[in-house]
Parts: structure tokens; C-alpha cells; sequence
């Protein structure tokens, strides 16, 4: 399956699915080949990696590669690959996957804005001796016009010269690299520290918001349960005294019952000694 990186590639370039996956998968085999070797080769293998796989992928002009520190390239072969072959079309750079990739292969950007009066003749030869040794590592000694001018160019001062300048404008530019590269990673991690402490934030709000609710919702059962206990209190109460009303009026009806008895005995006892008295 191809990646997003892929699929944009073959629009680009017209090719089909299947056409595309053959031409990547052996440009892979090219890049697999030579990829992460000393230190001693980096410099001429570099612009041969380069050159072909785009080559064997796109049949482009190799002007459009884009040349990397291959040997500080801490990525994939598929990754190296799109960083190399996305300068062929600008527009692809947003397909590559990993944002990192970038920063890892330390992209080489001659300065063309230098100093004209201080640095002309340096970056001429810098340029001079890019585009030879590329050249020949390129075509070797197949071109016998390009052996002829390489060889000549190897007896001049501007070979040693070029050489020395290249080395060293590469050096600086890797350098500056290196730090904007520190830079942008202080600023990530800046970043990622303040969406860290807004995340924490709000975690630590929405649990003060959570036990705050819990409280509220336990004040609110008490009341409720209060209430409750309230009413049933006042209802015992009521009970109670309803009781007692009730034992009250049955005592004080057994109460005139016992008396109207009373009367009833003390009235046949009084009407008893009348008639005993009349005998």
C-alpha cells in the first residue's frame, strides 16, 4: 500500500498505482544499498544516492534533488527518500509524514545572498567545485570531456580552494542548522510544556468543578433527608398526642362511669335506710 507521500508523488508525476510502487520499491533497493556508510564516503556517495533514486524514479533533472547530510539523516529509507525527492516538486513537502524528517537531514541551502564583495570569488568556487565533483561522481570516466575537465580542474589552486570552501561553507551551514534546529526544539518544547500545564489546569478545574458538584449534591441529600426526618418527627408527635388524646377521653369516660355508678349505690343506699327507718 502506497504511502500519502506516494500517491502524491504519482500524481505529480502521471504514473499509476502499480507503475509508482515498482519505481519506489526500486529506488529503495538503490538507496538500501549504500545507505549509512562511513564517514570517508560521505561528500561523493552522498550526490550518487541521491541522483539515483530520483533518476531511476522520475527520469528528472538532478538540479532538482535535494542535497542532505546524509550521514546526520536519522530516518528511514522511505523518509530519506521523500526529503530527497520532494525537491523535485516543492508541492510535496506537505505530503512528507514526519515533521521531524526535516530537521533531521539538515538540508544544505548555499547562501545566494552573501556579501558580493567579500564572498564572491568563494562562493564561485564553492559552486564551481559542487558542480564538478558532481558531476564526475555522476559520470566517472565514461565522459571523456568531463574526465579531460575534472583532471585539469584537479592541477589548478581553484580545486584546493573549492574544496576548502566548500568543506567549510557545508560546516557552517550545518552548524547554523544545528542551531535553528536547537531553537525550533526549545520553542516545541516551550510549547508542549504550556499545552502540558493548560491541560493540568484544566484536569485540576474540572475535578475541583466534580468534588464541588459531589459536596453540593450531599448538602442537598441532607436537607432532603432533614426534611424527611422532620416530617417524621412531627408525625410521631402528632401520633403521640392523638394516643394520648384518645387514653384521656377513655379515662375520663370511665372516670363518670365509675361515679354515676357511685351515685347510683350512694341513691339505693340512701333509699334503703328510708324504708328501714318507716318500718
Amino acid at each position: 500500500m502506497l504511502s500519502p507521500y506516494v500517491k502524491a508523488l504519482m500524481k505529480e508525476t502521471g504514473q499509476s498505482e502499480q507503475e509508482m510502487s515498482v519505481l519506489w520499491n526500486k529506488a529503495k533497493l538503490i538507496t538500501n544499498d549504500t545507505f549509512g556508510k562511513s564517514d570517508e564516503q560521505f561528500g561523493k556517495k552522498e550526490y550518487r544516492y541521491t541522483t539515483d533514486v530520483v533518476k531511476s524514479m522520475l527520469g528528472v533533472n538532478e538540479n532538482c534533488v535535494k542535497p542532505i547530510d546524509f550521514l546526520k539523516f536519522n530516518g528511514s529509507v522511505d523518509e530519506f527518500m521523500e526529503v530527497v525527492t520532494s525537491g523535485a516538486f516543492p508541492s510535496l513537502d506537505k505530503h512528507i509524514v514526519s515533521k521531524d524528517t526535516k530537521k533531521k537531514t539538515k538540508v544544505i541551502q548555499l547562501d545566494k545572498e552573501v556579501d558580493k564583495n567579500k564572498e564572491k570569488k568563494s562562493l564561485n568556487a564553492v559552486e564551481e567545485a559542487e558542480n564538478l565533483i558532481f558531476d564526475h561522481e555522476q559520470y566517472g570516466d565514461d565522459d571523456p570531456k568531463q574526465k579531460y575537465e575534472y583532471e585539469q580542474y584537479e592541477q589548478t589552486d581553484r580545486f584546493n580552494i573549492g574544496q576548502d570552501q566548500f568543506r567549510k561553507h557545508h560546516e557552517e551551514r550545518i552548524k547554523e542548522q544545528e542551531e535553528n534546529d536547537d531553537k525550533e526544539q526549545l520553542a516545541r518544547e516551550k510549547e508542549l510544556d504550556k499545552e502540558q500545564a493548560d491541560y493540568d489546569r484544566q484536569k485540576e478545574k474540572e475535578k475541583a468543578d466534580a468534588e464541588k458538584a459531589d459536596e453540593e449534591e450531599k448538602k442537598d441529600r441532607g436537607k432532603e433527608k432533614d426534611k424527611e426526618s422532620d416530617e417524621l418527627t412531627k408525625e410521631k408527635e402528632k401520633e403521640r398526642s392523638d394516643q394520648a388524646k384518645e387514653k384521656e377521653k377513655e379515662r375520663l369516660a370511665r372516670k363518670k362511669e365509675k361515679e354515676a355508678e357511685m351515685e347510683k349505690q350512694k341513691q339505693a343506699s340512701k333509699e334503703k335506710s328510708a324504708t328501714s327507718v318507716n318500718k
